[in-house]
């Protein structure tokens, strides 16, 4: 009986190191998902691998903000606008967006 108490002691030990190695070799990865961007003072900015999901953080009240995005591969771009809901706000201000593509 010892013995394969020894045995399943081993797999179990095994089995924990694989999982351990898997987990520290896809963590990059994950942290790679989202890439959050500081925008400051630019009034167009270059989007760089559309087809990463990132978030572009600003303070929105110097007029437009313009972000190009070049891709030679088709991907879906989705599009979300969070602002602050600060109470007792003396002023509100509306956000939207437009989409074109280049030529339509």
């Amino acid at each position: 009986m010892s013995q394969l108490n020894c045995k399943l002691s081993k797999t179990m030990r095994t089995i924990s190191k694989i999982s351990i190695a898997v987990f520290l070799l896809v963590l990059p990865f994950v942290v790679m998902a989202h890439q959050p961007k500081m925008v400051e003072d630019k009034n167009t900015i270059q989007v760089e691998n559309p087809e990463n999901s990132q978030a572009f953080y600003s303070i929105l009240d110097s007029g437009p903000q313009i972000y190009e995005i070049k891709s030679d591969t088709p991907f879906v771009l989705y599009i979300n606008f969070l602002a602050p809901k600060i109470k007792n706000a003396t002023t509100t201000k509306d956000f939207s967006a437009f989409i074109y593509q280049r030529g339509e």
